[in-house]
Protein backbone atom coordinates (compact mmCIF):
# COMPACT_ATOMS: atom_id res chain seq x y z
CA UNK A 1 0.00 0.00 0.00
CA UNK A 2 1.43 3.57 -0.75
CA UNK A 3 1.88 5.79 2.42
CA UNK A 4 0.29 9.32 1.35
CA UNK A 5 2.18 10.77 4.03
CA UNK A 6 -0.39 12.87 4.85
CA UNK A 7 -1.05 14.32 1.42
CA UNK A 8 -4.61 15.18 0.16
CA UNK A 9 -6.52 12.22 -0.85
CA UNK A 10 -7.70 14.08 -3.66
CA UNK A 11 -4.36 13.76 -5.14
CA UNK A 12 -3.94 10.89 -7.81
CA UNK A 13 -2.18 8.00 -6.83
CA UNK A 14 0.91 8.76 -9.33
CA UNK A 15 1.11 12.01 -7.37
CA UNK A 16 1.59 10.20 -3.94
CA UNK A 17 3.91 8.02 -5.44
CA UNK A 18 6.14 11.16 -6.90
CA UNK A 19 5.56 12.38 -3.56
CA UNK A 20 6.98 9.15 -1.79
CA UNK A 21 10.16 8.99 -4.14
CA UNK A 22 10.62 12.52 -3.86
CA UNK A 23 11.44 12.63 -0.07
CA UNK A 24 13.87 10.43 -0.12
CA UNK A 25 15.77 12.94 -1.92
CA UNK A 26 15.59 15.69 1.38
CA UNK A 27 17.66 12.96 2.71
CA UNK A 28 20.92 14.50 0.94
CA UNK A 29 22.90 17.62 1.96
CA UNK A 30 20.60 20.22 -0.45
CA UNK A 31 23.21 22.83 -1.75
CA UNK A 32 21.78 26.03 -4.35
CA UNK A 33 23.40 24.27 -7.38
CA UNK A 34 21.59 21.16 -6.74
CA UNK A 35 18.77 23.05 -5.61
CA UNK A 36 18.71 24.80 -8.74
CA UNK A 37 19.71 21.85 -10.96
CA UNK A 38 16.45 19.79 -9.78
CA UNK A 39 14.29 23.19 -10.65
CA UNK A 40 15.52 22.85 -14.04
CA UNK A 41 13.68 19.28 -14.59
CA UNK A 42 10.60 21.40 -15.92
CA UNK A 43 12.07 22.29 -18.63
CA UNK A 44 12.99 18.19 -19.61
CA UNK A 45 9.31 17.71 -18.57
CA UNK A 46 7.79 20.48 -20.46
CA UNK A 47 10.54 21.10 -23.24
CA UNK A 48 9.70 24.29 -24.87
CA UNK A 49 7.33 23.60 -28.56
CA UNK A 50 9.11 24.10 -31.74
CA UNK A 51 7.53 26.77 -34.17
CA UNK A 52 6.83 28.73 -31.91
CA UNK A 53 7.71 32.80 -32.31
CA UNK A 54 10.14 33.78 -29.27
CA UNK A 55 10.66 37.57 -28.94
CA UNK A 56 14.04 37.93 -26.29
CA UNK A 57 13.57 41.19 -23.91
CA UNK A 58 16.81 42.67 -23.02
CA UNK A 59 16.03 46.13 -22.18
CA UNK A 60 18.54 46.28 -19.44
CA UNK A 61 18.18 50.05 -19.15
CA UNK A 62 14.78 49.22 -17.68
CA UNK A 63 14.99 46.71 -16.12
CA UNK A 64 13.58 44.33 -18.29
CA UNK A 65 14.44 40.78 -18.97
CA UNK A 66 12.32 37.61 -20.32
CA UNK A 67 11.12 35.92 -23.56
CA UNK A 68 7.52 37.18 -25.30
CA UNK A 69 6.04 33.99 -26.89
CA UNK A 70 3.82 34.86 -29.79
CA UNK A 71 1.19 31.51 -29.20
CA UNK A 72 -1.48 33.41 -30.13
CA UNK A 73 -3.54 32.29 -33.07
CA UNK A 74 -2.44 33.78 -36.58
CA UNK A 75 -4.49 36.34 -37.57
CA UNK A 76 -5.78 37.34 -34.56
CA UNK A 77 -5.40 41.10 -33.81
CA UNK A 78 -4.14 42.10 -30.33
CA UNK A 79 -4.78 39.06 -28.58
CA UNK A 80 -4.51 38.84 -24.91
CA UNK A 81 -1.40 37.71 -23.34
CA UNK A 82 -0.55 36.16 -19.64
CA UNK A 83 1.95 37.72 -17.70
CA UNK A 84 4.13 34.59 -16.10
CA UNK A 85 6.33 34.69 -13.04
CA UNK A 86 7.73 31.44 -12.35
CA UNK A 87 8.59 29.18 -9.41
CA UNK A 88 11.60 28.54 -7.81
CA UNK A 89 11.21 29.65 -3.92
CA UNK A 90 13.53 32.94 -5.41
CA UNK A 91 16.65 30.90 -5.06
CA UNK A 92 15.98 28.88 -8.63
CA UNK A 93 14.14 28.94 -11.78
CA UNK A 94 14.59 30.56 -15.18
CA UNK A 95 12.30 31.64 -17.93
CA UNK A 96 14.05 29.00 -20.39
CA UNK A 97 12.81 25.76 -18.31
CA UNK A 98 8.76 26.94 -18.08
CA UNK A 99 8.65 27.98 -21.89
CA UNK A 100 6.86 24.45 -22.63
CA UNK A 101 4.98 24.44 -19.17
CA UNK A 102 3.17 27.36 -19.99
CA UNK A 103 2.38 26.87 -23.44
CA UNK A 104 0.32 24.76 -22.28
CA UNK A 105 -1.65 27.38 -20.78
CA UNK A 106 -1.72 29.58 -23.76
CA UNK A 107 -3.02 26.95 -26.28
CA UNK A 108 -5.94 26.61 -24.21
CA UNK A 109 -6.74 30.35 -23.65
CA UNK A 110 -5.29 30.90 -27.08
CA UNK A 111 -3.40 33.90 -26.06
CA UNK A 112 0.10 35.10 -26.15
CA UNK A 113 2.95 35.00 -22.87
CA UNK A 114 5.26 36.79 -21.57
CA UNK A 115 7.65 35.48 -19.16
CA UNK A 116 9.02 38.08 -16.97
CA UNK A 117 12.77 36.98 -15.90
CA UNK A 118 13.67 38.32 -12.10
CA UNK A 119 16.81 38.55 -10.07
CA UNK A 120 17.32 35.63 -7.54
CA UNK A 121 18.26 34.72 -4.15
CA UNK A 122 21.14 34.60 -2.82
CA UNK A 123 22.89 36.97 -5.37
CA UNK A 124 20.24 39.70 -4.73
CA UNK A 125 17.59 40.72 -2.17
CA UNK A 126 13.97 40.20 -2.33
CA UNK A 127 13.45 43.48 -2.92
CA UNK A 128 15.07 43.64 -6.43
CA UNK A 129 13.21 40.68 -7.58
CA UNK A 130 9.78 42.67 -6.78
CA UNK A 131 11.46 45.75 -8.95
CA UNK A 132 12.23 43.44 -11.81
CA UNK A 133 8.38 42.49 -11.92
CA UNK A 134 7.20 45.57 -11.13
CA UNK A 135 9.13 46.36 -14.15
CA UNK A 136 8.18 43.58 -16.61
CA UNK A 137 4.51 44.45 -15.65
CA UNK A 138 5.29 48.10 -16.68
CA UNK A 139 6.79 47.20 -19.83
CA UNK A 140 3.81 45.11 -20.83
CA UNK A 141 1.50 47.77 -19.94
CA UNK A 142 3.58 49.86 -23.09
CA UNK A 143 2.63 47.29 -25.90
CA UNK A 144 -1.18 46.14 -24.06
CA UNK A 145 -4.33 47.41 -22.71
CA UNK A 146 -4.73 46.30 -18.73
CA UNK A 147 -7.71 44.53 -19.59
CA UNK A 148 -5.91 42.36 -22.71
CA UNK A 149 -3.10 41.32 -19.02
CA UNK A 150 -3.64 38.74 -16.74
CA UNK A 151 -0.57 38.00 -14.13
CA UNK A 152 -0.51 34.86 -13.43
CA UNK A 153 2.52 32.78 -11.39
CA UNK A 154 3.03 29.85 -9.51
CA UNK A 155 5.24 29.44 -5.59
CA UNK A 156 7.21 31.98 -5.63
CA UNK A 157 6.29 33.46 -8.60
CA UNK A 158 2.35 33.71 -7.68
CA UNK A 159 3.86 35.77 -4.75
CA UNK A 160 6.00 38.09 -6.50
CA UNK A 161 2.92 38.63 -9.08
CA UNK A 162 0.72 39.50 -5.84
CA UNK A 163 3.19 41.88 -5.00
CA UNK A 164 3.50 43.68 -7.92
CA UNK A 165 -0.43 44.09 -7.98
CA UNK A 166 0.09 45.39 -4.35
CA UNK A 167 2.81 47.88 -5.15
CA UNK A 168 0.85 49.23 -8.59
CA UNK A 169 -2.18 50.07 -6.20
CA UNK A 170 0.29 51.42 -3.50
CA UNK A 171 0.69 54.95 -2.74
CA UNK A 172 3.14 56.98 -5.34
CA UNK A 173 5.71 57.46 -2.37
CA UNK A 174 6.10 53.54 -2.33
CA UNK A 175 5.06 52.73 -5.83
CA UNK A 176 7.91 55.03 -7.99
CA UNK A 177 10.91 52.54 -5.90
CA UNK A 178 9.64 49.83 -7.93
CA UNK A 179 8.06 51.40 -10.82
CA UNK A 180 9.87 53.70 -13.43
CA UNK A 181 7.33 56.04 -14.12
CA UNK A 182 5.68 58.78 -11.68
CA UNK A 183 1.67 58.01 -12.81
CA UNK A 184 -0.82 55.33 -11.59
CA UNK A 185 -0.50 52.03 -12.71
CA UNK A 186 -3.92 50.54 -13.87
CA UNK A 187 -4.66 46.49 -12.06
CA UNK A 188 -4.76 43.77 -15.03
CA UNK A 189 -7.97 42.23 -16.02
CA UNK A 190 -7.03 39.48 -13.56
CA UNK A 191 -4.89 37.25 -11.92
CA UNK A 192 -4.18 33.52 -11.80
CA UNK A 193 -1.97 32.75 -8.45
CA UNK A 194 -0.66 29.05 -8.04
CA UNK A 195 0.06 28.70 -4.21
CA UNK A 196 1.48 32.00 -3.82
CA UNK A 197 4.54 31.92 -1.56
CA UNK A 198 3.91 35.17 0.94
CA UNK A 199 5.53 34.68 4.06
CA UNK A 200 8.94 34.45 4.14
CA UNK A 201 9.41 35.42 8.20
CA UNK A 202 9.12 31.78 10.14
CA UNK A 203 10.65 29.54 12.41
CA UNK A 204 11.40 29.53 16.30
CA UNK A 205 8.70 31.49 18.02
CA UNK A 206 7.71 33.21 14.57
CA UNK A 207 4.81 32.31 12.74
CA UNK A 208 4.67 28.77 14.02
CA UNK A 209 1.65 27.54 12.89
CA UNK A 210 2.61 28.78 8.98
CA UNK A 211 2.10 25.97 6.24
CA UNK A 212 6.01 26.24 5.80
CA UNK A 213 6.48 24.84 9.48
CA UNK A 214 3.57 22.50 10.04
CA UNK A 215 4.06 21.04 6.33
CA UNK A 216 7.33 20.34 6.39
CA UNK A 217 7.11 16.85 7.21
CA UNK A 218 5.83 16.09 3.24
CA UNK A 219 6.71 19.03 1.56
CA UNK A 220 9.87 18.10 -0.81
CA UNK A 221 10.90 21.42 -2.34
CA UNK A 222 10.38 24.38 0.21
CA UNK A 223 11.31 24.25 3.95
CA UNK A 224 12.53 25.81 6.48
CA UNK A 225 16.24 23.98 5.85
CA UNK A 226 16.23 25.46 2.19
CA UNK A 227 16.12 28.69 3.68
CA UNK A 228 18.32 27.77 6.16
Amino acid sequence: RLAKRGLSDSLSVEAHAISSLLWWARLLPLTLPRFRLGLQSLGWTYPAAPGVREERIELLDKGVRGIYLHTAPQGEEDPPVLLFYYPGAFFGGSVEDNRGFIKRYTDRLKCDAFLADYSLCPEHPIEQAFRDGCRAYEWLLSRKAPEKIVVAGSSSGAGLGLRVLQLAAAPEDERRNFFSGSGPVPQPAGAALLGPFINYTVGPGVDEGNSLVTHQAFDNLVTERVYE
